[in-house]
């Protein structure tokens, strides 16, 4: 019987298990899939270059990660700077992002602020092209700058100057000499601003050199044969002081306990005997799979 079975080798999953197996636990980690990692993972190019198909930004607020990289000897570097290509309703635009300056630091209300304005500005850019009758209506003050805009929209300095270099960079305007009407226009026709934001680097996000997965092999590398790959937990029983494990093909592992770190909607995948709270399956379908789409 094993101290502790863990379902999942994502890095929850792999963190549990390394945790344990330092603290002289017998453990087994079941993982469904052929390989570790969970949502994160690496795929390599014929030339030899690392796509990360899955997460891949650190940023300076995720003390535990930047720990597991260093532990691991990996190297993180942050965005520099380049050219970006965004295709948007059929048309490709190419604009050079630039190297992110110490001063492009925002805090998250800082940041907060700015996506906010950006939603607004979006939204009353679509609202001018949809709306024609009430754009004349409200032609007076549609003709107000930018700068104004700016000033009642954001209310945190950093957001502000943010705000004014990006529609300068991303559209090629000043707010001060900009009426509002003509910068909704380019918003309408122009660079998506919110992808411009999260593409340079304005949070001071940093990669794995070498992909995040490196993270999640050289963990599993070392807790070797304790990782059952390709083996889906089908049913779990809670049993007089331990727990059975019940996997597809019929594979049955006891133990005292158990770590579950599959995502929350995968929980209707598994049997439980006795069967779990009723709040805990409405929690699971109230939290939506992820949907992220990279190129």
């Amino acid at each position: 019987m094993y101290d502790t079975i863990i379902v999942g080798a994502g890095l929850a999953g792999l963190q549990a298990a390394t945790t344990l197996s330092a603290a002289g636990k017998d453990i087994v980690v079941l993982e469904a899939r052929d390989r570790v990692g969970g949502r994160v993972e690496n795929i390599a190019l014929k030339d030899g270059r690392i796509v990360e198909m899955g997460g891949q930004w650190v940023s300076p607020g995720h003390e535990r990660m930047h720990a597991l990289i260093d532990a691991q000897g990996l190297q993180t570097v942050e965005p520099g700077g380049g050219d970006m290509v965004l295709r948007l309703g059929g048309k490709a635009k190419k604009i050079h992002v630039e190297q992110p300056a110490a001063q492009d630091d925002l805090s998250p209300f800082e940041f907060s602020d700015l996506g906010q304005a950006l939603l607004r500005l979006r939204r009353l850019a679509r609202k001018v092209t949809d709306n024609p009758t009430w754009a004349a209506a409200n032609d007076r003050w549609l003709g107000q700058s930018l700068q104004q805009w700016q000033d009642v929209n954001l209310r945190t300095e950093g957001g502000r100057r943010y705000f004014a270099r990006l529609v300068e960079k991303a559209l090629g305007i000043h707010p001060e000499v900009t009426a509002l009407e003509d910068a909704l226009q380019r918003v309408s026709t122009g660079v998506d601003l919110e992808s411009y934001v999260v593409t340079s680097g304005g949070v001071r996000q940093a990669r794995v050199v070498g992909g995040l997965a490196q993270l999640t092999d050289e963990m599993a590398r070392g807790l070797g044969d304790r990782i059952r790959l390709s083996t889906p937990v089908t049913r779990v029983e809670h049993a007089e002081g331990h727990v059975i494990v019940t996997c597809e093909g019929g594979d049955r592992f006891e133990g005292s306990s158990l770590v579950l770190t599959t995502p929350p909607r995968l929980l209707k995948t598994i049997d439980f005997e006795p069967d779990l709270p009723a709040e805990r399956y409405d929690m699971a379908d109230k939290i939506p799979a992820g949907n992220v789409i990279k190129a």
